[in-house]
């Protein structure tokens, strides 16, 4: 669900799904499992319906018969047996992908924003941490999964005696773009990191470079589908609920949907309605 809710929340996954209007495994075998969520528009029976029905088919190869996700699936798939077969068929596909990818991830870690986007972009390539712990048995090859949807394999990990040094060696630029100085740039590993902790520990250094094949990417094409299908169904309007609140509730300094969305949906889809795109 996770992974469901960065694609619709994401301005850069537009692309895929333009018409939703958009402007990171609970499990590391399948990001479907868990249909429960602190989002507000998350609640909603249709969408926790499409998570389970993606988790029942991608797992199964079909919707159980004990399933509750049959009316969703019928928005879905289509009316008549060639359109059901044909979205069992491609749920199936990029889901069993997605799950193959998700099964060789060896390491998952967060990263704040501004950065995430740029290691998503390619624009940062080296990701700094204290040598501590798991972070030292990160080695070439292995998959690091960000923000349970990112995929980026380790290039190299080169080993510092301080945050400093880290950034003197493998450049500013790669490291923390944006960041105008190398002291600068020591602060903000100071956020996360004490002074003695740097020197007990020291830093590694992940290079990492970004996967052809992404989790996102896979969701996103079953969405695609999903839209063409159902352009006037009662689920894209609600993707485009979903949506809409993750891109305002991102608008919003505390990070919170405003009470006038949050209280009935009918006031979230006079927002909606009101504020999308004509």
């Amino acid at each position: 669900m996770e992974l469901l809710d960065w694609i619709l929340g994401s301005q850069n996954n537009s692309a895929h799904l333009s018409s939703i209007t958009l402007q990171p495994a609970p499990s590391p075998q399948m990001p479907f499992k868990h249909a429960a969520s602190s989002s507000e528009a998350s609640q909603n029976p249709l969408y926790k319906q499409l998570v389970r029905a993606l988790y029942e088919i991608i797992t199964f190869g079909s919707l159980q018969e004990s399933s509750d996700c049959n009316k969703v699936a019928s928005l879905c798939q289509g009316s008549d047996s060639k359109q059901k077969g044909e979205w069992f068929v491609l749920v199936h596909k990029e889901g069993s992908e997605l799950a193959e990818i998700l099964k060789n991830i060896n390491f998952e870690l967060h990263v704040q924003e501004p950065f995430f986007t740029q290691l998503k972009d390619g624009i940062k390539a080296v990701e700094g941490r204290c040598a501590v712990g798991d972070y030292n048995r990160i080695t070439t090859g292995a998959l690091i999964l960000f923000n349970k949807c990112l995929v980026l394999e380790v290039q190299d990990v080169h080993y510092y005696a301080s945050f400093f040094e880290m950034l003197e060696a493998e450049s500013l630029a790669k490291v923390l773009p944006g960041v105008k100085t190398i002291d600068e740039g020591v602060q903000v590993y100071r956020k996360f990191y004490t002074e003695e902790k740097e020197k007990t520990n020291g830093v590694a250094a992940i290079c990492v470079a970004k996967m052809a094949a992404q989790p996102y990417l896979s969701l996103a094409r079953i969405l695609s589908e999903i839209i063409q299908r159902q352009k006037e169904s009662g689920l894209l309007v609600m993707l485009q609920h979903r949506a809409w609140m993750s891109q305002h509730s991102k608008q919003n300094t505390q990070g919170a949907v405003c009470h006038q969305c949050r209280d009935t949906d009918q006031r979230m889809s006079r927002h909606i309605f009101k504020d999308m795109p004509k």
